[in-house]
């Protein structure tokens, strides 16, 4: 076992992106254990620079992924879901998706409709040849391969020769494959935590397995189970770090004014939403005179698809809507609001509009209701309805506390005048810790237990 000058335990924690470093650097979660372990952080350069005020306080490594191995794991991720697809309906959602969203026409002599259908069928003849020829053959082999020459990832674990490694990922990343491969090659017990509630056990192969993988709730348990082979007792729920942020904090339901809408990556269904709760706040100011009381909030997805719809006309005639800007305070495209604004605007939110994401369950946390916008009528393979029909870890969201499936404008308005007029704020409750543990310990706590448990 390694150690420290203090006589405690050197724990190593690897953050590949921003996304991983919300979760362990904008939380106590690192200053939490150091009461218990020595911390040495892993990270990129990029994840130095942007939180280097806390990381400049700690002891860093840096790595970096050679960028053949993040094309390749993409590759091998579509690969595994058509191989595995029996497992999962989210895989045979994956490949689905894959097929149709690869289309690519062009106007020709040939008829769209034969140039599509081609477009399709080789598609699919590739993810057949990858899938049931090379999957095992080559890409594995190719994967290890390009991760192995990764000696720098090598280096610094022989350096630091932590007794345990705790390893941030969202989905089969190079950088987490990597650091599970480097670890069991030189006998570091490993924990991959899963840093979102759906990718690593929904829609993802893992190619590098970890000795313990930490989940979101028991449903990422037996999910990890069935696909993946990895047994039960080695998959522990512990929560979300960045959901840690809202433990403890005093709820003032009263001061509760914010209307929110987290927006979806596709465009058109975010306009029909805006459009559902502008009528509504046009009917309050009408009917009531209250709507000025109200602050309608607007909070575009970070990542949204390309598309040909322009919400400048619906933005235009919302009038004082509040919009969250989409850059940062130096022009660059901005990626996940920091926890800190999540926290302030939670706290304020009378009832929120949302996807079926991770951040409806960070809202049920704060007892904020939430209308899930399914709309009936839109079979376009990103549509919220389409996730809800075809993605496993979507299933038995319409039971949860809090939560109301709106398959229609009007059952937006509907429930959300209800919502305005009379606030309810139902707490987390046991349909929650399902989907991400949240009573009894934190994450940190139920995180300290397992690093224990894997270094005796």
């Amino acid at each position: 076992m390694s150690g420290s000058a203090r006589g405690f335990p050197k724990v190593a924690i690897v953050i590949s992106n921003l996304f991983h470093a919300r979760s362990a650097l904008e939380t106590p979660l690192i200053l939490s254990l150091q009461d218990s372990f020595e911390v040495v952080v892993f990270c990129t350069e990029e994840v130095f620079e942007s939180y280097k005020g806390i990381l400049s306080q700690q002891e860093c490594r840096f790595f970096q992924i050679d960028e053949r191995a993040e094309i390749l794991s993409n590759r091998i991720m579509n690969a595994g879901a058509f191989r595995f697809q029996g497992r999962s309906k989210s895989f045979r959602y994956r490949v689905t998706r894959r097929i149709r969203e690869s289309t690519r026409v062009s106007k020709k002599k040939v008829s769209i409709f034969t140039l599509e259908k081609l477009s399709q069928v080789m598609i699919w003849l590739k993810l057949f040849i990858d899938g049931w020829i090379l999957y095992q053959i080559y890409l594995i082999p190719k994967y290890r391969k390009t991760l192995d020459f990764n000696s720098n990832f090598l280096r610094i674990f022989k350096e630091v020769n932590p007794a345990a490694a705790i390893i941030w990922s969202q989905s089969m990343e190079p950088s987490s494959s990597s650091a599970v491969r480097f670890s069991r090659e030189l006998r570091i017990p490993s924990i991959l935590i899963a840093d979102n509630w759906d990718n690593l056990f929904s829609k993802t192969v893992l190619v590098e397995k970890p000795d313990f993988i930490g989940c979101f709730g028991m449903q990422g348990v037996e999910f990890g189970s069935k696909l993946h082979g990895i047994p039960t007792k080695n998959i522990i729920p512990l929560g979300s770090a960045r959901f840690e942020i809202y433990r403890g904090q005093e709820k003032a339901f009263r001061s509760r004014d914010t209307i929110l809408f987290a927006g979806s990556s596709m465009l058109a269904e975010d306009e029909r939403v805006l459009r559902a709760l502008l009528k509504v706040k046009e009917r309050l100011e009408e009917s009531e005179g209250n709507g000025t009381s109200l602050i309608w909030k607007y909070r575009p997805h970070p990542f949204p698809q390309q598309s040909r719809t322009d919400l400048a006309g619906i933005l235009e005639e919302f009038k004082d809507l509040q919009l969250e800007s989409m850059e940062e305070m130096n022009g660059s495209a901005r990626s996940w609001p920091k926890l800190v604004d999540s926290l302030a605007e939670l706290a304020s939110t009378r009832i929120a509009v949302c996807m079926p994401t991770s951040y409806l369950l960070e809202v049920r946390i704060n007892s904020v209701k939430v209308i899930v916008p399914a709309f009936e009528d839109n079979l376009e393979i990103t549509s919220c309805k389409t996730l809800l029909s075809n993605l496993e870890h979507l299933n038995g969201l319409s039971e949860l506390a809090g939560v109301y499936i709106a398959s229609s404008e009007g059952g937006i308005e509907s429930r959300l005048i209800e919502g305005i007029r009379n606030p309810e704020f139902p707490p987390p409750d046991q349909s929650l810790d399902w989907f991400v543990q949240w009573s009894g310990d934190g994450f940190t706590e139920n995180l300290r237990g397992a690093i224990q448990k894997v270094i005796r």
